[in-house]
């Protein structure tokens, strides 16, 4: 909240005595037409314009914002406008303070270091973009925004069925990219089980951090690893897009019912195993087998040596797992 300064000008007569500096029958002033508090340096930049006070020529009003009732000021007046001269009457060569011993603890300087201890809201301030150079010193939001270096879309998927056999349900959990990217499902679309990812924008540089591994509830209390989804390799990174395709690659352990007899000491079915470059056979055993690991009948037979599983893992939701995409342009 700015204080008022009033200021009367006088000056002496050619008899010797005191009298305003305008004449006050004038219409306007007709001698000191303007006047100014400079605080230190006390130059026209450093400077406050007085007004002239309606039916008083010789009286001028200051306003005095808060953050400057602390200054020492002098006075200065002008009978063009342009050329100033400083009022020596008004605090000598020194200048003077205006409103004494103010309590100013409560206030923000310009020029001075200070400790503010006290909880304070701004409401609105503008404050420099440019980096803090002090562990308590702040910025304004556009700085604090540049440093992240991308916008982001968080998407967290309540359930997917990559067979597409239940309705896709995903939600936004953070977004601040500006459009609303979303989520449908592939084999419609591409062709193929997975999920697109629409960006409604190009994008000439972005990304996305998928989940590790899926997984399902064998019904039992246990967890199998049930598939990943993968960028599709027809994408580029760095290039105009606007979607991104998803490909799910399923991933679910098998465990088949084995025939282990023999056939003159033959196995009939054989567990065959990949390592370091090398195969090696083994008895025919019940899985779950993996692409280093497989099994094949080792001898002919006319009944059926291999069970077959009762497992459709595309038929089951994969719950719960997120998906961020970001832009870096």
């Amino acid at each position: 909240m700015a204080q008022t300064f009033i200021h009367n000008f006088d000056k002496v007569s050619a008899l010797g005595y005191k009298q305003p500096a305008n004449d006050p029958n004038a219409a306007s002033p007709d001698y000191i037409t303007h006047a100014q508090l400079r605080y230190s340096p006390f130059t026209s930049s450093e400077a406050i314009a007085g007004s002239v006070v309606s039916g008083a020529n010789s009286t001028f009003s200051f306003s005095i914002e808060d953050a400057q009732i602390a200054y020492t000021f002098k006075m200065y007046y002008s009978t063009d406008g342009t050329t100033y001269n400083e009022d020596k009457t008004f605090g000598g060569s020194s200048g003077k303070k205006l409103f004494g011993a103010n309590d100013l603890s409560g206030y923000a300087t310009l020029g001075t270091a200070q400790s503010i201890t006290a909880i304070k809201t701004f409401t609105a301030l503008p404050v420099s973009s440019v980096a803090p150079t002090g562990s308590t010193q702040f910025t304004n939001k556009a700085y604090v925004d540049g440093l992240v270096g991308w916008k982001t879309c968080v998407f967290w998927i309540d359930s997917f069925t990559p067979n597409e056999s239940t309705a896709l349900s995903y939600r936004r959990i953070y977004n601040n990219t500006g459009v609303t990217p979303t989520l449908t499902y592939g084999t419609n679309i591409f062709g193929a089980q997975g999920l697109r990812i629409t960006f409604n924008r190009t994008s000439s540089n972005s990304d996305v951090i998928l989940p590790p591994k899926l997984f399902v509830d064998d019904g039992f209390g246990s967890k199998n690893q049930a598939g990943f989804l993968g960028v599709s390799e027809t994408f580029s990174q760095n290039s105009a897009n606007t979607t991104m395709d998803l490909y799910y690659v399923d991933d679910i352990p098998q465990t088949w019912n084995v025939s282990q007899v023999t056939n003159d000491g033959v196995d009939v079915w054989s567990t065959f195993t990949l390592s370091g470059g090398t195969l090696t056979r083994a008895a025919g055993t019940n899985g779950p087998n993996t692409d280093q690991k497989f099994l094949a009948a080792t001898l002919s037979r006319t009944n059926s040596l291999l069970a077959a599983t009762s497992v459709v893992a595309t038929s089951e939701a994969r719950k719960n797992f997120r998906i961020e995409l970001r832009f870096y342009d």
